[in-house]
């Protein structure tokens, strides 16, 4: 299999950690819920840890999960590892491991030594599992209290081969939407009372023909709550906010899903798509 990172959007079915009955645990540190919280802003910490102290995040789940793909979103880790629950008490390696965009060949397990980058994405053969263990180490500056913000455990709904984001489509995002008071003061004056910081998007598609392309957007409507991943998980932006590899959000669809040719009746020259995407 050729590396399935190509910087093309990525979506995901609902984080398995949500959708599911489960356990989450850390060695130390407290709020390891954070990471599931539907809160960019939040994160697990651990305490009184190093370089030399191996910290262990566990999930468990009541029942067996199928999964393919593990996000971490937010870390300071330089040196980690991951493996799923083979049996129970037994861990082993995922296989045919992708991560990052320039790998030419797929890893046999999740064991990074020199992570540079605020978030990591891994694609991996499916399992069937009712646990995973992460164990970080080492961090990017030596010695820092290990913390992530974000922790995606779930199955790829697929990855576009259109960019959404290229003419004749258009992918409008609102990176930062506060939903915003503003109150007139006495003096004149304007006081502004931000509510939040969500994303939201308004997509347009046009001549989409491909059929791999209109499985993944029927399945978006299908399922109505997924996460997207912009970048696709390729770090070639580091300042665009939306675009970065830490930004990836939970959304729900907000539109009915029209079934419109590009031109007359041809199948061959497309389908058009409107939706938009709320941040949850």
């Amino acid at each position: 299999m050729s590396n399935p990172i190509t910087g093309m959007m990525n979506f995901f079915y609902q984080n398995s950690l949500i959708t599911e009955a489960n356990t989450l645990t850390a060695s130390s540190g407290a709020a390891i819920a954070n990471v599931i919280d539907f809160d960019r802003s939040t994160k697990w910490q651990s305490s009184g840890s190093n370089d030399l102290t191996t910290e262990t995040l566990l999930a468990t789940f009541t029942a067996a999960q199928s999964i393919n793909s593990i996000l971490l979103i937010g870390i300071n880790w330089k040196e980690f590892t991951i493996q799923y629950e083979s049996s129970p008490g037994i861990y082993s390696n995922l296989s045919n491991v992708w991560s990052l965009s320039s790998e030419t060949s797929a890893a046999a397990s999740i064991n990074p030594t020199t992570n540079t980058l605020y978030a990591r994405m891994f694609l991996f053969d499916s399992v069937s599992t009712t646990g995973i263990r992460i164990r970080p180490l080492k961090t990017i500056v030596s010695d820092q209290e290990k913390y992530l913000f974000e922790l995606y455990i779930g199955y790829r709904i697929g990855t576009m081969s259109n960019d959404l984001a290229c003419v004749p489509n258009s992918f409008k995002a609102i990176a930062r939407n506060t939903n915003s008071a503003y109150i007139k003061k006495s003096n004149g004056g304007i006081t502004k009372y931000e509510f939040s910081d969500k994303y939201s998007v308004k997509v347009n598609i046009k001549n989409m023909w491909e059929s791999a392309d209109i499985a993944i957007i029927d399945e978006l409507f299908n399922v109505g709550e997924f996460a997207v991943y912009p970048c696709g998980g390729k770090n070639d932006y580091t300042v665009q906010k939306g675009w970065r590899i830490q930004d990836f959000y939970n959304v729900v669809l907000k539109s009915d899903q029209n079934s419109e040719f590009s031109i007359g009746r041809d199948p061959t020259l497309g389908m058009n798509y409107d939706f938009e995407l709320l941040e949850q």
